[in-house]
C-alpha cells in the first residue's frame, strides 16, 4: 500500500528541486489552494520534460496541529507508474491493518489506501487516465497523517478536481 505512496513522494522529491518552472507547472501549481483552517507554503511547480516525454508536478504541504496533508498534481509519464492497471472501480481489499479500494467520487476514479493503526494514507484521483496515452496522464496525490480516511476524503474533495481535468487536458 505505502509503494505507490513512496514511489510517487521520490518522483516529487526528484522533480519539484529542478526548478525548471513552465506555464504548465505554474497552472497546477495554482489549483492547489488554501485549506480553511491548515496553514500552508506556497505550493511549488516543476517541468522536467524533455522532448516528448512529459513530467509536470505541483505539490504543496499543509499542517493543522499534529495533522500533515501532502497534496501533489502529475502529469506525464510518472503517472503510468502510479496508477495501477488493476485499479479499476471496485477494486478493494480490507484487512484489520488497512484498506485499499478503487471507487468513483464525483465522476472520478479514487485509489486510497489507508493504515487503520496510524490514521495516515493516501487518495489519488485519476484526472486523466495514463493506459490511454502513457505520457499524459494525471493524478491528484493526497498523502496525509493524523486524520481518519472519512476526513481526509472530505478534505481532499476540497480541491476542485474538473478545473484540474481541464488545466491537465491543455497540457496535452
Amino acid at each position: 500500500m505505502k509503494s505507490r505512496f513512496l514511489l510517487l513522494a521520490i518522483l516529487a522529491f526528484i522533480l519539484l528541486p529542478l526548478g525548471l518552472y513552465a506555464g504548465g507547472a505554474d497552472s497546477l501549481a495554482a489549483l492547489l489552494v488554501d485549506l480553511p483552517g491548515w496553514s500552508a507554503e506556497k505550493a511549488e511547480g516543476s517541468d522536467a520534460s524533455y522532448g516528448e516525454v512529459r513530467a509536470i508536478a505541483a505539490t504543496r504541504s499543509y499542517e493543522n496541529g499534529d495533522k500533515r496533508i501532502d497534496a501533489t498534481i502529475f502529469f506525464g509519464t510518472q503517472v503510468v507508474s502510479a496508477w495501477g492497471s488493476e485499479y479499476k472501480e471496485g477494486f478493494k481489499v480490507d484487512t484489520p491493518e488497512g484498506i485499499m479500494e478503487v471507487k468513483k467520487i464525483d465522476g472520478f476514479l479514487v485509489y486510497y489506501g489507508y493504515e487503520k493503526g496510524e490514521s495516515a494514507g493516501g487518495i489519488m484521483v485519476l484526472l486523466q487516465d495514463p493506459q490511454k496515452k502513457a505520457d499524459s496522464g494525471a493524478v491528484l496525490a493526497v498523502e496525509f497523517e493524523g486524520l481518519e480516511l472519512e476526513e481526509a476524503l472530505k478534505i481532499a474533495r476540497t480541491y476542485d478536481w474538473g478545473k484540474m481535468k481541464a488545466e491537465v487536458a491543455k497540457l496535452n
